[in-house]
């Protein structure tokens, strides 16, 4: 999850992690009460004191391992190993392995992981199967065409992953889904780090059921006991497991109050303690600019209007009168970076005069086409132009900039365009810009929250074009943005200065 620190993401897990613990505790007194099982021995504060003392080593190793991967000391991976030699120690400590012991504990480890290890790479074959048919994307379809009501959607991605979490392997999991589900939860508010541990919860009880059931089998093999023993005595805590579940997706304060105390989830605190944070900026520009050019010229040749009237036996151009000459026309650019320099030389190339305001013009190690004539205010460009296009970024000065007074600026019957991000607009004031007819038309790859609500005013104007966030999207934009991630993380292994860095972290 790009956007979710990994110390968050661990932090998150302790409420979870102990409501799922106290419910199957409650649900092992209930049981033992109901079976008759008696308690031998009496308990005394000295007994306590001593049975606690004699395991504070063992209760080290979870603050040794979450502190060394939080204070940055390793990562997950290494402290999976540091757990397995803490875990060797204490057993010479507590002289319950001996030195003879360790050639058949070996064989035993080795044995366990072979059979793990073959669950995991068949689970990933299944992962494979899955991507090269496309069914991540054929179920998220068909989840939006059911509803798309959070409280919906969340049950229905529940069903989901812990159907898959049965017989595939959390990581594959992992990568196949969430870039699936994760625009959909965030259209409706759901914070990236809640969302990981509703993730990572079902898919840890995957872990614990047939067929795959990876530490299902490997407990029951350190026990000796079959699966058969145990499935039928593990039934009701699955119920207490789903009841866990259910809590924490729908109550965010389980999986956020920790990750909020701590402030974990900020750039800052990943520039003081020396993380190195990257982006890759510029797999989707030619996209995101022809994109930009392919919703200008449907507008301004009305092409989506004109085009569903001939569909309903309207064969009359008239309808879509009036219609100018491209080059007759002056194209106003907000924020002319690398994509507003691309959609320029696009329009440029069609004759259009171009114009465009970015507050980094005129400062060092800003370049730009001779044929863009800037202007000093976004308003001067926004009164002068025929077809505004959007392609600066969201920060607190530009939140809501196209707002009632900013389409007020505008001329008379022009045309705007965003493809770049979705809370640049105030959308009531647009919906009143384009009812009112002070706007002719506007094509929209971005929105607020998406998807945008059926329910939404704007889909009942015939002169917009909404598409679904998908400017960035090519196969080759797809392809590319991979491998320069892989590329990023291996300069960054090799002691490389990154390629793209979002910050410049503390040594």
């Amino acid at each position: 999850m790009d956007s979710a620190m990994l110390a968050a993401l661990f932090m998150a897990g302790y409420i979870p992690g102990i409501l799922w613990g106290v419910g199957c505790m409650i649900l092992t007194a209930i049981m033992a009460k109901k079976r008759g099982y008696v308690n031998t021995e009496k308990y005394t504060a000295k007994t306590t004191l001593k049975a606690l003392w004699e395991g504070v080593p063992s209760l080290l190793m979870i603050v040794i391992v979450i502190g060394g991967i939080l204070n940055g000391w390793f990562t997950a991976t290494e402290g999976s190993a540091i757990a397995v030699a803490y875990s060797l120690i204490l057993g010479f400590i507590y002289r319950n392995i001996k030195i003879k012991d360790l050639p058949g504990i070996l064989l035993s480890s080795v044995k366990t992981t072979a059979v793990i290890e073959f669950l995991v790479c068949v689970s990933s074959i299944m992962s494979w199967v899955m991507s090269f048919a496309k069914i991540p994307q054929m179920i998220s379809s068909a989840m939006l065409g059911i509803s798309s009501n959070p409280i919906v959607l969340l049950i229905i991605m529940n069903i989901v992953l812990l159907i898959v979490g049965t017989f595939m392997d959390p990581t594959p999991a992992v990568l196949i889904f969430t870039p699936i589900f994760l625009p959909i939860v965030q259209a409706f508010g759901m914070h990236p780090v809640h969302f990981g541990l509703m993730m990572v919860m079902n898919l840890c009880v995957g872990t614990l059921t047939p067929p795959v059931g990876a530490i299902l089998f490997a407990g029951c093999r350190i026990a000796n006991v079959k699966i058969e023993q145990v499935i039928k005595t593990l039934l009701p805590f699955f119920g207490v497991v789903l009841i866990a579940l259910l809590l924490v997706t729908y109550i965010p304060f389980l999986s956020l109050a920790i990750p909020n105390a701590l402030n974990l989830v900020n750039l800052d605190d990943a520039t003081a303690y020396g993380v190195q944070v990257c982006n890759v900026p510029d797999y989707g520009t030619n996209e995101v600019a022809d994109h930009a050019l392919a919703l200008t010229l449907t507008l301004a040749r009305k092409v989506h209007m004109i085009g569903n009237m001939t569909k309903d036996g309207v064969w009359n151009y008239a309808e879509a009168v009036p219609v100018h000459r491209m080059s007759t026309r002056t194209v106003g650019i907000i924020g002319a970076g690398r994509i507003g320099q691309a959609y320029a030389q696009r329009v440029r190339a069609l004759g259009c005069k171009v114009i465009a305001f970015d507050a980094a013009y005129g400062r060092p190690g800003f370049t730009a086409p001779d044929f863009i004539e800037f202007r000093e205010t976004a308003d001067q460009v926004l009164a002068e132009a025929d077809i505004i296009s959007l392609h600066c970024g969201l920060n607190e000065q530009t939140k809501s900039m196209m707002n009632d007074d900013a389409f007020g600026k505008m001329k008379e019957g022009s045309y705007f365009v965003n493809v770049a991000q979705g809370g640049l607009v105030d959308e009531e004031a647009l919906e009143r810009a384009l009812s009112s007819g002070k706007l002719a038309g506007a094509g929209i790859d971005v929105v607020c929250a998406e998807p945008l609500s059926k329910d939404s005013p704007l889909f009942n104007h015939p002169n917009v074009v909404i598409t679904p966030h998908m400017a960035w999207y090519s196969e080759e934009a797809a392809l590319e943005l991979k491998r320069k991630c892989a590329e990023e993380a291996v300069r960054f292994l090799k002691g490389e200065p990154p390629r793209y860095p979002v910050n410049t972290p503390k040594k």
